[in-house]
């Protein structure tokens, strides 16, 4: 193991019980506050995105409408998260999340397709690829494994997509 995985592992720690998931009369519940900080971080990578003078320059109206549209779909998502006061039911949770992840794929997908994009950008998309991860384990639709694949600690990423706000 080489310095940055172990630094990357000690990182990831906390995640594999952060998990906020109990039982509720039966039923699996999740505390969606430990994620809406980062889903909040997302949506602002999303926002700057969408905003950039390049990708919209390059974008046919079409094609920038399904990007609005995500975008919209995304901030909904980020306010249902972010608006949930008491634990939500599991699946209501994981709902939430592959709705919020289903959008960030296809912003992705269209700005990755934008060429000679500045680096600047490149390193919003890293971000948010990297924090995506730990909200989909939150709700256990994804593994520690797919956290631990991401290019850049959460820290970093963290960093860049609040200097967005």
């Amino acid at each position: 193991m080489n310095r940055r995985d172990f630094v990357r592992a000690l990182a990831l720690a906390p995640i594999a019980g952060a998990t906020a998931c109990s039982m509720s009369g039966g039923t699996s519940t999740v505390d969606l506050t430990q994620i809406a900080g980062d889903v909040a971080d997302i949506t602002a990578g999303l926002t700057a995105l969408a905003a950039t003078p390049a990708i919209q320059a390059a974008l046919s109206p079409a094609t920038l409408q399904t990007l609005t549209t995500a975008l919209s779909e995304a901030k909904a998502m980020a306010a249902q998260i972010s608006g949930a006061t008491t634990a939500v039911a599991l699946p209501t949770a994981q709902g939430w999340v592959q709705t919020l992840a289903n959008d960030v794929s296809t912003m992705l997908a269209l700005v990755n397709a934008v060429p000679g994009l500045p680096p600047q950008v490149s390193s919003v998309v890293t971000a948010i690829q990297t924090l995506l991860p730990l909200v989909e384990v939150a709700v256990s639709l994804a593994s520690t494994a797919a956290v631990a694949a991401t290019p850049m600690t959460p820290t970093q990423a963290r960093e860049i997509l609040q200097n967005l706000k």
